[in-house]
C-alpha cells in the first residue's frame, strides 16, 4: 500500500516542475527630470515577492510564470504608485515615477507632560533567530522584510523617541536598512506613520543593539 500511494505523490511534484518557469525582469527607476531612484519599492501586490532599486535606480525581480496574471507596483513615500500589469511587463522596462505630497491625519497632541515608556525586550538570549538574507544570490536580499507588532501606550497620542533591534550575526561589511511604521487595522499594516524615510546603516560586519533616534522625524502614535 505504501508503493501505491508513494508513486503518484512523486509523479505529480516531477510534473508541478515540469511546468513551473521562473522568469526575471529587470529595470531602472527613474524622477521626472530622469535621475535614477534608490531604495524604491517594486513588488507584486498580495505576494511575498519584492524588491527595491539599488544605488543606481536598477532593480531584479524573479517570479513564476504562473504569476504573469498578477499586479505590479512601483512605490517610494513622496511619488505616485506606479500599477502595472505584469503580462505587459517586457524584460527590461524603465519606469518614471512623479512627485506626491502626503498629508498624514491631523492629531491633536496635549499639552501635559506625556508618560515615558520602554516597549520590547531588554535580554538578547531570546532562542528566536530569524534569517533575512541570503549571501549567494546577489539580488534577493534588497526588498527582504521582517516586521514585528508593538502595542504602544494607550488610546492618547504620543510621540516614538527611538527605536532599536539587534543583530546577532552579520557577515556583511556594509548593511542598510529602511525602518517603517505603520499603524494596523485588521493585524495588518495600514497606514504608514512617518513623513519621510527612516534610514540606518552598520558596518564591518556589526552584531549587537542598533539604536535609531526618530526625535527629528515627528513620529505619532
Amino acid at each position: 500500500m505504501k508503493k501505491q500511494t508513494l508513486i503518484p505523490l512523486l509523479l505529480l511534484f516531477t510534473i508541478i516542475n515540469a511546468f513551473s518557469q521562473e522568469i526575471t525582469i529587470s529595470g531602472i527607476v527613474k524622477d521626472s527630470v530622469g535621475k535614477p531612484m534608490q531604495y524604491v519599492n517594486i513588488g507584486i501586490l498580495n505576494k511575498p515577492i519584492g524588491t527595491v532599486s539599488d544605488y543606481e535606480g536598477h532593480f531584479y525581480l524573479s517570479f513564476d510564470k504562473s504569476k504573469s496574471l498578477d499586479t505590479l507596483k512601483i512605490s517610494r513615500l513622496g511619488y505616485k504608485a506606479k500599477i502595472i500589469v505584469l503580462k505587459k511587463v517586457k524584460n527590461e522596462i524603465e519606469i518614471t515615477l512623479l512627485e506626491k505630497v502626503e498629508v498624514l491625519d491631523e492629531i491633536q497632541l496635549s499639552s501635559k507632560k506625556m508618560k515615558i515608556f520602554e516597549k520590547g525586550k531588554l535580554k538578547t538570549d531570546t532562542k528566536q533567530h530569524v534569517i533575512f538574507s541570503q549571501p549567494n544570490a546577489k539580488h534577493a536580499n534588497l526588498g527582504t522584510e521582517i516586521g514585528r507588532k508593538f502595542k504602544v501606550g494607550d488610546k492618547k497620542p504620543s510621540i516614538l523617541k527611538s527605536f532599536k533591534f539587534y543583530i546577532k550575526e552579520n557577515d556583511y561589511k556594509f548593511s542598510k536598512f529602511r525602518i517603517n511604521i505603520y499603524s494596523l487595522k485588521k493585524g495588518l499594516p495600514y497606514k504608514r506613520l512617518c513623513l519621510k524615510d527612516i534610514y540606518t546603516s552598520v558596518q564591518d560586519s556589526y552584531s549587537g543593539w542598533v539604536i535609531i533616534n526618530l526625535e527629528s522625524y515627528d513620529v505619532i502614535v
